[in-house]
């Protein structure tokens, strides 16, 4: 057996307060680093880089050691996470077709803003262009790129405006990634000839792309960006974020999650992915007693992970990381983590190094919880095959929440007193846990499609067809909140691929191939919560062009009034409603509630049958069971007569003001109800 030594490193740095993750960083030696500095006087300007200073005593950047050393000593350092975009988990084949209701519908989010946040675009694919061709992005923020101007008052990253300066861009600075205009076509894609089933929810919608750097701080100052967008233009807007974190407090404290409720509010729309934890035990939970510890293990990762602890009420609390072997023997005992010191261990196993860093905060501000924070780096070594990390926590009394930041579980190993994981409370921190958008779980919708080759492709799925997706995560938030709110579509959702991407090797999930001035485009197979979230995304705007002051709490009632409940989901407000919310979203029913709310007219239904709108002195429907409809006045005299098929029913935008009874003969009889035409 290769020889084991344990190498120790500590370093001790004398700063304000700070949160658990800035002791991480510093032990890893990020300088500068993203955060977010509070009660704070002014900095010298060489000492930080892209601060914006948010209110009178907060500023938010990259700030270097050396001026967070000479900080005001009531000030807080909050490091900033690094969040990733959410589709790693699952690559289920399905193939999903907008709705017949979206292609007849007089709405398409025409004069709403639709701000995507990710990575991938590409700016030239026909998905993103209107009937003559002309691009619908308004403006392209890439925060990772060097080329541009920078927009203001942010100050970096490249911005494009216009026409000819997004053309000449051609697509971002992550040309390797399609996560962005597959998530954006989603939303709002056109409808492309040769991909007609593929259009997206608002295609009418102009689009505002931000390239992130997946910092917090960036993420941030991108909603803000959007908002500050659709505000020049007197618009309202929906954000879409299909990124998040794992670790964190999911308490709703978090820097992101403050953000969003603060931004929140009339026609300013934060929609967020739930997050693809759902299959995992990457939630643990117990308490510690004076004579009872809290154990537990979970597997090193491949390459690197966040383990993270948050405890309440704890009293002499102290925490000893550990190694254990495949069969559940302690095999390192690693020092126990000092209170103020930031923790950095290295592991040498012959040619094989894992690093361990750790951060302490001893209560957090915002929500008066201790914080202790473990980074583990494997780099690729084969320990990952032969060694669990586990922590063991001691003290008086506490409470204590953790979370693997990995798709990985927390295990007992079989051991008495050791702590397993469960698969609730695995939202994603920084957008699925926040009070201040709307999150969105995932569903399977279908269970195969055709690719360019003709071939048909399985769907590989653990769950029943239409059940929830295996890998979407579960509520509540840990302060009692239910999310997600909402599920859609997300497993093996077709859409738009960024032509500029040279790593999409596996044409067998590509499904159709547009050649589009001298290029050609394609559309593919994606899978996770960051597909189902623009497809709510894509219908606040629906909604939005109904009524553009709506809140995310209106639209959040419109959506449980609307939402569709199966033999899946169960009935409204069950056991279920942490893993469906209200059910699966009904966008034909939502902009019915909507436009009643609007109309003031709730008296006078507008829901004639299950699948009948009517909007704009129009009459739309999806229901095979019409055969006919009469129009009578209020005397009792008809004025029409019509035989219907599916999808359009009839225009009576011809006909002056006034109340109309309406007779529908459908294959269950004659049902009679009254409109107004205004």
């Amino acid at each position: 057996m290769k020889p084991v030594c344990i190498i120790l490193l500590i370093s001790l740095y004398v700063f304000a307060g700070k949160s658990a993750l800035t002791a991480v960083y510093e032990a890893m030696g990020i300088d500068p680093m993203p955060g977010i500095l509070h009660r704070t006087p002014a900095l010298r300007q060489e000492n930080y880089s892209r601060v914006r200073r948010r209110n009178d005593s907060t500023l938010s950047g990259w700030f270097s050691t050396t001026s967070l050393r000479s900080i005001h000593p009531q000030s807080y350092f909050e490091a900033a996470r690094f969040l990733e975009p959410l589709l790693d988990s699952a690559r289920a084949q399905t193939q999903l077709s907008t709705p017949p209701l979206y292609k007849e519908s007089p709405l398409g989010g025409k004069g709403v803003v639709l701000g995507v946040v990710d990575v991938g675009f590409d700016y030239t694919h026909p998905a993103f262009r209107d009937t003559t061709g002309q691009l619908r992005i308004l403006a392209a923020w890439d925060q990772q790129s060097t080329e541009g101007p920078t927009p203001s008052p942010w100050e970096y990253g490249s911005e494009y405006r216009g026409e000819r300066e997004i053309r000449a861009a051609k697509h971002d600075s992550q040309r390797e990634s399609s996560h962005g205009t597959h998530v954006a076509a989603i939303m709002g894609g056109s409808l492309v000839k040769g991909a007609e089933s593929y259009q997206g929810v608002a295609p009418e919608g102009g689009f505002v792309f931000v390239t992130t750097d997946f910092s917090e701080v960036g993420i941030v100052d991108a909603v803000e960006y959007i908002f500050a967008e659709a505000e020049r233009l007197n618009l309202p807007a929906v954000v879409n974020l299909s990124l998040g974190s794992s670790f964190g407090p999911h308490d709703g404290t978090s820097f992101v999650d403050r953000m969003h409720k603060k931004y929140n509010g009339p026609g300013r729309i934060i929609v967020s992915a739930a997050g693809n934890s759902g299959h995992h035990r990457r939630f643990v939970q117990g308490r510690v007693k004076e004579d009872t510890p809290f154990k537990t293990v979970t597997p090193l990762p491949w390459r690197s992970k966040y383990v993270d602890f948050w405890i309440e009420e704890g009293a002499n609390i102290e925490v000893t990381p550990s190694l254990y072997t495949m069969d559940g023997v302690r095999k390192h005992t690693l020092k126990p983590f000092t209170p103020g010191i930031p923790y950095a261990d290295t592991l040498v196993s012959g040619d094989d190094t894992l690093q361990i860093f750790g951060g302490y905060e001893k209560e957090n501000p915002f929500n008066q919880k201790m914080n202790y924070l473990f980074l583990l780096r494997n780099n690729e070594s084969s320990l990952y095959t032969r060694y669990y990390f586990g922590v063991t926590i001691t003290g008086a009394a506490g409470s204590i929440m953790g979370w693997n930041a990995y798709y990985s579980s927390f295990l007992s190993l079989g051991k008495e007193g050791y702590q397993r994981g469960d698969t609730v409370h695995t939202l994603i921190d920084g957008g699925g846990t926040s009070p201040g958008a709307l999150t969105v779980g995932a569903w399977v919708s279908k269970d195969s499609f055709i690719n360019t080759a003709g071939k048909k492709q399985e769907v590989n799925h653990p769950e029943r067809l239409f059940d929830k997706a295996h890998f979407t995560s579960i509520g509540p938030t840990i302060d009692g909140r239910n999310k997600p709110e909402i599920t859609a579509p997300g497993h093996g959702v077709v859409s738009a691929y960024n032509s500029f991407n040279t790593t999409h090797t596996d044409s067998s999930q590509v499904v159709a191939r547009i050649p589009y001035e001298s290029r050609t485009y394609s559309y593919g197979v994606k899978s996770g919560t960051s597909m189902a979230t623009p497809f709510v995304s894509g219908a606040a705007a629906l909604l939005l062009e109904i009524d553009a002051t709506l809140s995310r709490e209106t639209i959040l009632e419109i959506l449980y009034e609307s939402a569709r409940r199966d033999e899946y989901t169960g009935p409204a407000r069950n056991a279920s409603y942490d893993s469906w919310g209200a059910g699966k979203i009904d966008v034909a029913k939502a902009i019915m509630e909507a436009a009643a709310r609007k109309d003031g007219s709730r008296d006078e239904p507008l829901l004639l049958l299950d699948e009948i709108l009517w909007y704009n002195n129009q009459l739309f429907t999806t229901s095979k069971e019409i055969h006919s409809v009469e129009v009578y006045t209020v005397k009792g005299r008809r004025i029409m007569k019509k035989e219907v098929s599916p999808r359009r029913l009839l225009s009576l935008a011809h006909i002056s003001p006034q109340i109309l009874f309406l007779r529908f003969h459908t294959t269950r009889g004659t049902v009679e109800t009254r409109i107004r035409v205004r």
